[in-house]
């Protein structure tokens, strides 16, 4: 099995939090119109339910089905889960989350078992501290082996 591909988005430091919600949305919606299933790693429950509510309310003529999972409602099912392409969640629990074809990581850390995902993707924000896990986490793809692509983010 060969590993996955790792795409960092480097946001410009001009980079308003309007702009990066924008540019988050934009590449869900693609992927989710690629027909891959799609783990978000949120760094907190906060981050997770406003990115929630940016996909419910973004583009009124768009719709991108997605779920909360953390944790899931007991009544939650493993067809709702299975079935639903966008999952939003603050731990990379594979049980809760079955075979997401891409990891979009908005968190300070890598992923831990980064190689049973096709694609990851890397968020590099304008702010400093980001930056440096950034640094953390392409260094560690690096060193493993991991195809890294880069792609600045202009707005």
């Amino acid at each position: 099995m060969s590993l996955p591909t790792v795409s960092f988005y480097i946001l410009d430091d001009s980079c308003n939090l309007e702009q990066c919600n924008n540019f988050l949305f934009r590449l869900i919606k693609k992927i989710f119109y690629y027909q891959l299933s799609i783990i978000v790693l949120c760094q907190h429950d906060q981050q997770a339910q406003h990115l929630n509510d940016i996909l419910w309310q973004f583009q009124a003529s768009s719709f991108i089905p997605h779920i909360m999972i953390m944790p899931p409602p007991a009544s939650l099912s493993q067809q709702v889960l299975t079935n639903t392409p966008i999952r939003l969640s603050t731990t990379e629990n594979i049980v809760l989350s079955p075979s997401s074809q891409v990891m979009l990581n908005l968190t300070q850390d890598i992923p831990s078992n980064p190689s049973q995902y096709q694609r990851i993707v890397e968020f590099v924000s304008p702010l400093f501290y980001a930056k440096n896990y950034s640094r953390a986490h392409y260094r560690y793809y690096q060193q493993q082996g991991f195809h890294i692509e880069n792609h600045s983010i202009h707005h």
